[in-house]
């Protein structure tokens, strides 16, 4: 048997079989008005979650009813090419599946790309550009899982191309699935080739049970994925295949829908809209999603689909309710809506600089589905019946062009764009960095409401731990005084904007830190590697932002580096695992390791409060434990203070229209100081040392974004690498006045 490119293929002719009185073909491949309103339902629910309105945060559920639809009507037209034309074009379903896929998504990647050229900042644009490059070959799915699985990439603000995942996983599914159904077919074909007409009904069933088998398993692999790594599985294709492998089994199992009574097929349908909605509004974005969750929304659209397959919908069924007018006219449009409904939200959003109204998204949606009626009427509609577009020649070309023109404007964009990073980097590598002075004179503090002050060398109260830090150091308060007399931007920033996105912590092996979803990494022993003395790097990000700091010291001063490091670990994951189930065996593992290895000193870093700048209680209580649980496998426990948190992401302040120092201060919220003077305060009563950085950053209630010609941080919560780098004496003299000594 051969597998047609185009040609008509004797092998896979068949006779038409017997089917049940309500089944026919046209069963599979009419118009349903029902389909049209489900797909509108989708649409709604998830361009309406998308713009904030608040009963609907699993809005995104919308997604997995248009896999389910998508394999229902694919794999209808599938079969009944099979029983009707007696073979299957795989040229014929890519040229169907081109003409409705790609002219208006060629339309929207080429617009969005040049409004983000033009309406926002060169770092996001040309981000952006990068990412319209992967929509295009439909390989977003796994371009935006590899950014949500990159700790320091998470927390920056969606792509306008974000959505065309969903895209990229139907597309992938079906380089697959029509091949898949033609050998399956085929096969049971010929081994039945010699029976009654009406036995060759096996053949689908045949596909029916391989479709539900690998349907199981994609189920399987997308709940425990989900529970390991919700981010990557929220894109992966294999964790969504059963969602259109359930929809595909509709088609195949119609003839058998057909026969259910009209009383339960009503039932059906209420019960499928009802599980959509209790989906769509009991669901957020804290919902581990798709694994188990999934289910909901998925088993809601099968029902809703398989309770119109054999005739029109019952009087007062859902259906019903569904293929109304309004309703068919938001289906008709609802790809071209769902492609134009999110750029328009996330390009005005990202373009004003700040958060936007429930109300001026709404009113963003009506633009985007007005110029979804444009585009349906003079795009889509055209080119899906237009004959030129119908012959085989045409699939290619199709193909190519659509790369081609996101390509051109893609790459020319960016092209201008990096020549402007040239000139910020050239500018960048004449100008030093500053060296941070350390203040000198020392002051006792005790842990009290507020931003510690300076160094003390014991808690009077428990004679416990020290308490390091809190003053503001020169640069600092130098830099107060000059923003309060609105200081000009400098013309050089270092790192220079175009690189803060990925002015990350560097100096030692990427190995050396506890991979994703990993319990334990073979031991790194940095710094004077045949050093009596060794330092014991213990924590999440905020305890790598300083390893650099760290190790800067430990070649010259004598000590060994092990970081025991798993990004994203807190101090209250390390304990209960919440949304992390790998953490609290990777610090049983370091524990282990700590009470092995008997260091001098373990240095541990945690985030312990929320962007919200209010104290994570469990955070705080894991900090503790840990502090119990270390004092006696170390000679000296330090705990370094958590770093304050930004509102908005630095580099889009520093871009922004009429930037100015002044403005991208973060002010100094209550909530911080009292934070850090609490987990001060525990650390003394746990006898262990604390390092308060807030001078480091702050002075007078104000925390300078640029100190001097320096951006002190990266992200939200994490201090810049350079920043860093210019405390690097700061941080020296910080923590050996922690452990009560001298270099």
């Amino acid at each position: 048997m051969s597998i047609t490119t185009g040609a008509r293929v004797p092998d896979l002719r068949f006779e038409p079989v017997r089917v049940e009185p309500h089944q026919t073909e046209a069963d599979l491949t009419r118009h349903r008005g029902d389909i049209q309103g489900l797909r509108a339902v989708a649409v709604l629910l998830v361009a309406l979650g998308h713009a904030g309105v608040s009963f609907l945060q699993g809005g995104y559920v919308g997604v997995d009813v248009f896999f389910v639809l998508s394999g229902f009507l694919i794999t209808g037209l599938l079969i009944s090419e099979a029983r009707t034309r007696r073979h299957v074009s795989l040229i014929d379903f890519y040229l169907r599946r081109a003409r409705r896929i790609l002219p208006a998504a060629t339309l929207t990647l080429v617009a969005t790309d040049l409004a983000v050229y033009h309406l926002l900042n060169f770092v996001r644009a040309k981000q952006y550009l990068q990412d319209s490059i992967s929509s295009a070959i439909f390989g977003a799915n796994i371009h935006f899982a590899s950014i949500g699985t990159n700790y320091f990439a998470q927390g920056q603000p969606p792509s306008p191309f974000q959505h065309f995942w969903s895209l990229s996983v139907e597309e992938q599914f079906y380089v697959v699935w029509p091949t898949l159904f033609i050998l399956v077919l085929g096969l049971s074909f010929r081994r039945y080739a010699m029976r009654p007409a009406w036995i060759r009904e096996r053949a689908i069933n045949r596909v029916l049970v391989v479709v539900a088998l690998i349907a199981g398993v994609s189920l399987v692999f997308s709940i425990l994925y989900t529970s390991q790594n919700p981010a990557a599985a929220y894109f992966s294709t294999p964790a969504r295949v059963w969602e259109l492998g359930l929809g595909a089994c509709l088609a195949l199992g119609a003839t058998r829908l057909a026969a259910i009574p009209v009383r339960w097929r009503m039932f059906m349908s209420w019960a499928g809209i009802g599980l959509i909605a209790v989906a769509a509004v009991a669901f957020s974005a804290s919902t581990e999603f798709p694994g188990y969750s999934a289910l909901l929304p998925t088993v809601g659209a099968a029902l809703l689909i398989a309770a119109g397959v054999a005739s029109v919908s019952s009087r007062g069924s859902a259906g019903r309710l569904l293929d109304t007018a309004p309703m068919r006219y938001v289906g008709d449009r609802s790809y071209s809506f769902y492609l134009w409904h999110w750029p328009f939200l996330i390009v005005y959003a990202q373009h004003v600089g700040h958060s936007v109204s429930v109300t001026k998204n709404l009113g963003l949606l009506v633009a985007a589905f007005a110029v979804s009626i444009i585009t349906f009427r003079l795009v889509e509609k055209p080119l899906r019946s237009a004959a030129l577009t119908k012959k085989p020649a045409m699939l290619p070309v199709m193909a190519v062009v659509s790369v081609l023109a996101v390509l051109v404007v893609a790459t020319s964009t960016i092209s201008t764009i990096s020549d402007h990073e040239n000139q910020l980097n050239s500018a960048a590598q004449f100008t030093a960095a500053p060296v941070l002075a350390v203040a000198t004179t020392p002051a006792t503090t005790t842990a009290t409401s507020g931003a510690t002050s300076s160094t003390t060398t014991g808690s009077p109260s428990t004679g416990g731990g020290l308490i390091v830090g809190g003053q503001p150091i020169p640069a600092v308060i130098a830099e107060v005084q000059a923003d309060a007399r609105h200081r000009a931007m400098p013309s050089v920033l270092l790192p220079p904007t175009a690189s803060l996105l990925n002015d990350l912590p560097r100096g030692y092996p990427g190995h050396c830190l506890v991979a994703t979803g990993a319990t334990s990494e073979p031991i790194c022993r940095l710094g004077a590697a045949s050093a009596h003395r060794t330092i014991v790097v213990l924590g999440d990000s905020h305890a790598e932002q300083w390893l650099p700091d760290v190790l800067s010291f430990a070649k010259t001063d004598g000590w060994v580096v092990v970081p025991l490091i798993k990004q994203g670990c807190t101090a209250s994951r390390w304990m209960t695992g919440f949304e992390a189930p790998s953490c609290p065996v990777w610090f049983k593992w370091a524990l282990h390791v700590i009470s092995t290895l008997r260091p001098t000193v373990v240095f541990v870093g945690s985030e312990y409060m929320t962007l919200s700048s209010q104290l994570d209680p469990s955070a705080a209580g894991g900090l503790d434990r840990v502090a119990k649980d270390l004092r006696g496998h170390a000679g000296h426990v330090v705990i370094m203070g958590d770093v304050i948190s930004h509102k908005g992401q630095p580099v889009d302040c520093l871009l922004g229209a009429h930037a100015t120092p002044e403005g991208c201060s973060e002010p100094l919220r209550n909530g911080e100081s009292d934070q850090t003077a609490f987990v001060a305060q525990q650390a003394s009563y746990d006898k262990v040392s604390f390092i308060d950085p807030t001078g480091w950053f702050c002075d007078k209630g104000t925390c300078p974004l640029v100190v001097g010609n320096v951006i002190t941080f990266r992200d939200e919560n994490h201090v810049s690498a350079t920043y860093a780098t210019a405390l690097r004496d700061v941080f020296r003299s910080a923590f050996y006045a922690a452990i009560g000594s001298k270099p």
